[in-house]
């Protein structure tokens, strides 16, 4: 089964409106800071003090992967206190999730949603392609060449219907995530 966090193929359609395009792109953006914060929430029981200082000294680092980093080691320390290798399993497959999520929000966050009409790629592949309307897409902007296949297509495009999709699953993870917090504070509270 491929992971939740797989990328999505290029859609068979895009959105009649701009605005439905924004709101996928609210949608999957939003979730994923939900996501973040309970992240947040795990690191400052790492640190001793659950949601107080240690809520905004995750949030220090400026980039998701050095946060996720300084997370590994607050865990790592945690758990040399208080070992319990299911539930570090479990945080092991959560922050791996959270991790392959991570590469699809950065897509949408620094995407463009832009009418794809006009660009032939598209036209070949979406048959039912509406040329006297809008054919919004969130595609990679032209400038980023690492996002775009050797032939200069994007890597990846998403109409509004996908992004929901991803912010749906991401907050699927971020209950998970959740849920293992409530879970870690009671393991907690029987340590003596």
């Amino acid at each position: 089964m491929p992971n939740p966090w797989d990328p999505f193929p290029h859609p068979p359609q895009a959105d009649a409106d701009f605005m439905d395009t924004y709101s996928g792109v609210g949608a999957a953006l939003s979730q994923w800071e939900a996501l973040e914060f309970a992240f947040a929430r795990i690191y400052s029981i790492f640190a001793g003090d659950p949601d107080g200082d240690g809520l905004q000294q995750y949030g220090e680092p400026r980039i998701f992967s050095l946060r996720i980093s300084a997370f590994g080691a607050k865990a790592g320390g945690y758990f040399i206190r208080h070992p319990n290798q299911q539930t570090e399993g479990e945080l092991g497959r959560i922050v791996r999730a959270a991790t392959g999520f991570s590469d699809r929000r950065n897509e949408i966050a620094h995407g463009m949603v832009l009418d794809v009409k006009n660009i032939a790629y598209f036209r070949s592949r979406m048959p039912l392609i509406d040329t006297s309307q809008t054919c919004a897409l969130l595609i990679p902007p032209w400038h980023t060449i690492r996002h775009h296949k050797p032939d200069g297509m994007p890597s990846y495009a998403y109409n509004a219907n996908q992004m929901k999709e991803i912010a749906t699953r991401i907050h699927d993870l971020e209950q998970q995530t959740d849920a293992f917090r409530k879970a870690l504070l009671v393991l907690g509270r029987r340590k003596p």
